[in-house]
């Protein structure tokens, strides 16, 4: 994740206002709710490859404006941060990759 990125997301932890989040954006970029929200996204994505259900619920979740979320949520995002980006391989379980609701309609030849 690049330094701009990073910014916006620890702003948006923050609680800092969205007019001034929109401020980070870069020339002609989208806006700063559509940048956090595919960005959580992202977030959610890769805590899902890491095994970490509490932190993909506090990316799919709604942000809370308490002491100990903000904390959580900053712990998390560092940590994410440092992992390498995951890539798709072969020994890779469909559930490392897609939400519960996806693997259940899928045909079990596909799950393996």
């Amino acid at each position: 994740m690049n330094l701009d990125d990073l910014t916006l997301l620890r702003g948006w932890i923050r609680h800092v206002k969205w007019v001034d989040l929109d401020t980070q954006r870069q020339e002609g970029g989208e806006s700063a709710r559509k940048r956090i929200k595919t960005l959580l996204r992202k977030l959610a994505v890769k805590s899902r490859f890491y095994g970490k259900p509490a932190w993909l619920k506090l990316w799919s979740s709604e942000r809370l404006s308490t002491v100990a979320w903000e904390r959580r949520a900053l712990n998390a995002l560092t940590a994410l941060n440092s992992l390498p980006e995951p890539s798709p391989a072969l020994d890779h379980a469909v559930e490392q990759w897609f939400p519960e609701a996806v693997c259940n309609n899928l045909p079990f030849s596909a799950k393996t």
